[in-house]
């Protein structure tokens, strides 16, 4: 049972033109206008950048796990089956983060990234996503291995599609969001439906 109240479905299926309905919604919708804000950005996220969508649900998987956020995890992990992520890769990201030294200054661990399921490119995505929840500022060996494979737009769009999933969680995790049963595709759909609105 969720910490906060809920709004009426009606109040956000009209504002989106979506018949789409969700917890996370439900609570956000309580500011009409930030969540219509933050509902374009999350379309933005799901349709328009320059960071491939595998890589998109790389960085949003491995943040949900570290932060212990169901409601992340769940709507993203059917998303990343759709696009290819294994459950091998999904069971190592839960492993990679563990909760021990979040916030305390640890330093990412290229060690814990198998080169068995992950190649050059996505481990030095994951370490650098794993310094950005892990707030270890500043981070300049995470940046500079993950200069080498990604553009600088690439890299502005990991650190805002970091902070967007931290914020989902925080959300969630906060008022104890009930996790919606929604598969990848239903997700993926709304979101390019948000996206073309």
């Amino acid at each position: 049972m969720a910490l906060i109240g809920f709004v009426d479905d009606s109040v956000y299926v009209e504002r989106l033109g979506s018949p789409q309905v969700a917890n996370l919604l439900r609570v956000l919708f309580h500011s009409p206008d930030w969540a219509e804000a933050f509902i374009r950005l999350a379309g933005a996220q799901m349709n328009v950048l320059a960071l491939p969508a595998r890589d998109r649900e790389l960085v949003i998987l491995q943040t949900g796990y570290m932060l212990k956020a169901p409601y992340v995890v769940a709507q993203h992990e059917g998303i990343s089956e759709v696009l290819g992520i294994t459950e091998a890769q999904r069971e190592a990201l839960r492993g990679w983060g563990k909760p021990g030294n979040l916030f305390g200054g640890g330093k990412p661990s290229a060690d814990r990234c198998p080169t068995d399921l992950f190649d050059d490119r996505e481990a030095a995505l994951l370490r650098l996503v794993t310094s950005l929840v892990q707030r270890t500022y500043p981070n300049d060996k995470a940046l500079e291995d993950a200069r080498a494979f990604f553009s600088e737009a690439e890299l502005v769009e990991i650190v805002g599609v970091q902070g967007f999933a931290a914020t989902v969680a925080g959300i969630t995790l906060t008022f104890q969001v009930d996790v919606d049963p929604i598969a990848g595709d239903d997700l993926l759909r709304f979101a390019n439906a948000v996206g073309d609105a």
